[in-house]
């Protein structure tokens, strides 16, 4: 649901990934695994993505092994502590406009995917982070993929406010889209 938002929001995000997904793919077949370390922007919507909604925002509650001073305060040993993924996501110093969906700010100069340590905080944190995440992972990208591959994603028919959400309309070839 979060990537269809997003999508909504910024059609020219659905273009240029269709774009990339074309010259990479062409019309002949859906995107697979092994095409992914030629889908860049595809790999950075999906990165923002997981930064712009994270599911979890609040972690899982995590008790301290020893005590500790964090920006002067006392944690003594044994405290219950939250990550705060939400904040840590949205941090403006780290990401300009964090609440603006902005796949790009994942692209390195060269076109390639910038990594960032800071997103595997939405999968949680230390030995109790989520064990699911490679599948979340593998899974975003070729929902991705595949969806965009296939489908223009649209608003609703009936408007906004209607309750009607969006509704995919088959892509049929038509390079001006």
């Amino acid at each position: 649901m979060t990537f269809l938002t997003a999508i909504l929001i910024r059609p020219d995000i659905q273009k240029r990934v269709q774009d990339e997904l074309d010259a990479v793919t062409g019309r002949e077949r859906l995107p697979t695994f092994e095409d992914r370390p030629k889908l860049p922007f595809v790999e950075a919507v999906c990165k923002e993505t997981l930064r712009w909604r994270p599911v979890t925002p609040l972690a899982i509650p995590h008790a301290t092994t020893k005590s500790d001073v964090y920006e002067g305060f006392f944690i003594p040993k044994g405290s219950v502590v939250i990550g705060n993924t939400w904040a840590i996501l949205h941090d403006p110093d780290v990401y300009p406009e964090p609440e603006v969906f902005k796949p790009e700010r994942f692209i390195n100069p060269d076109g390639s995917v910038r990594e960032d340590p800071a997103l595997t905080t939405a999968f949680g944190y230390g030995r109790r982070i989520c064990p699911g995440r490679h599948f979340v992972d593998a899974t975003l990208f070729i929902v991705v993929a595949s969806l965009l591959s296939v489908f223009d994603i649209k608003r609703g028919r009936g408007g906004e406010g209607s309750g009607a959400f969006e509704y995919l309309e088959t892509y049929t070839g038509d390079l001006t889209r």
